[in-house]
């Protein structure tokens, strides 16, 4: 379930990564910065979560490949989403001729 999610996660930010550079926003200074918030927000909670599970069960955790490569990649998930909520918001800060 987990790798179906990575999975979806990734489909989605590389398609809409590569439409990215055709969309044109109007400006929109609030929706911008709420989304810059949200990315980073976002990726703040998945980093603090990922530590406060090694942390936690780190005498429990047997290293395991496929669960260090799961971790791997649900961190890497988030940050692409972080990313792409960061660049919407950015892009909605510029003027449009900016683009």
């Amino acid at each position: 379930m987990g790798f179906a999610a990575i999975v979806i996660m990734q489909v989605g930010y590389w398609f809409a990564y590569c439409l990215q550079s055709r969309l044109r926003f109007k400006r929109n200074v609030i929706v911008g910065h709420l989304l810059c918030c949200i990315g980073e927000v976002s990726f703040l909670f998945i980093a603090a979560l990922g530590t406060v599970t090694l942390l936690d069960h780190w005498r429990e955790w047997q290293f395991v490949f496929w669960k260090a490569g799961m971790l791997f990649g649900i961190i890497f998930a988030f940050y692409c989403y972080e990313r792409q909520f960061v660049g919407l918001g950015e892009a909605m800060l510029k003027p449009i001729n900016d683009h």
